[in-house]
């Protein structure tokens, strides 16, 4: 029987079974105790089928669900937002989760509230760390725009597509009707890229100053082909090997009209700039940190300068 719930949480699974069990405690330690939990699992073949069905057996809030064969990272999330949809119908609020993050009990208590607060806001996430493989921390994440208060959709695309953490914001709490109309997670690469700045043009994002949630792995591998077999394991489309700002540009202007298009654009290319200078910046410092060490040497050699004794 379908739950008369409005929070659903959907919780793509994938040969994670070391940190599954860590990762579904917390998500079922929640202070808001009121949602569904899916887990769908895409043809896992290590424990991670056995130790969903343990969790759904006991608890009558978590539903779980197998592909017989691997769909990817793209349909898994559409899957998991549209079986959540199907067995939660009063959906208001959805997030994703994972088989291998950790959430802190306050995490869907502090997000609903937000949401509920202020009905301008389409996503709400929290501060957020990452951690090793033990739960140790490597770095506290720096991603805090908000942009409540902006009432221009187009300049709220510009902001996020120039300075958002895509990878980390879209584990945030997302209004169903909003993902909805931002087509959930589109075919394209960088999926999550295009969706967290699409729905800067439906609402605000808000940025939630308590530590909430704990990344335990990040997807650092850049190269075209290792995100094309991650999306879309049977065969990535044509436009999957064009720059992924293209498809997002052409997307954005065949939905919502060439202004959205071009405030993406120049969002883009704002974040390029920035990252050329940050480059630019490491370059000469480790350029000056060469040739500093380059002078010790040829120092010593000469006998100018006594050797380091430490």
């Amino acid at each position: 029987m379908a739950a008369h719930r409005r929070v659903a949480v959907g919780a793509t699974l994938h040969n994670k079974a070391e940190y599954l069990p860590a990762a579904i405690d917390s998500l079922l330690a929640q202070t808001y105790r009121d949602y569904t939990l899916v887990l769908l699992d895409d043809a896992s073949t290590d424990d991670t089928p056995a130790i969903a069905r343990r969790y759904a057996d006991a608890d009558d809030r978590v539903v779980f669900i197998r592909n017989e064969t691997r769909v990817g990272m793209i349909e898994n999330w559409r899957r998991a937002y549209h079986h959540a949809k199907n067995v939660t119908p009063d959906l208001e609020y959805f997030a994703w989760g994972s088989d291998h993050d950790l959430w802190e009990p306050h995490f869907l208590e502090r997000l609903v509230a937000t949401l509920d607060d202020d009905p301008s806001v389409v996503l709400a996430y929290p501060r957020s760390i990452r951690v090793d493989e033990e739960g140790g921390v490597i770095r506290e994440h720096g991603t805090t725009l908000d942009t409540s208060g902006i009432p221009s959709g187009v300049r709220r695309l510009f902001l996020v597509s120039g300075q958002m953490v895509a990878g980390n914001v879209v584990y945030g709490l997302i209004r169903a009707d909003a993902l909805e109309r931002a087509q959930v997670f589109r075919d394209v690469m960088y999926p999550d890229r295009l969706l967290v700045s699409e729905l800067a043009l439906h609402g605000a994002h808000r940025h939630v100053t308590e530590l909430l949630w704990s990344r335990r792995f990040e997807w650092r591998d850049d190269r075209p082909a290792r995100q094309r077999a991650g999306l879309w394991p049977a065969g990535a489309p044509w436009h999957a090997h064009l720059p992924a700002w293209i498809s997002h540009v052409a997307v954005l202007g065949r939905a919502y009209g060439p202004r959205a298009a071009a405030a993406y654009g120049a969002g883009i290319a704002v974040r390029i700039g920035a990252l050329w200078r940050k480059r630019g910046r490491k370059r000469l410092i480790r350029r000056k940190r060469h040739l500093r060490a380059t002078a010790g040497r040829a120092a010593r050699a000469l006998g100018l300068r006594g050797r380091r004794t430490t």
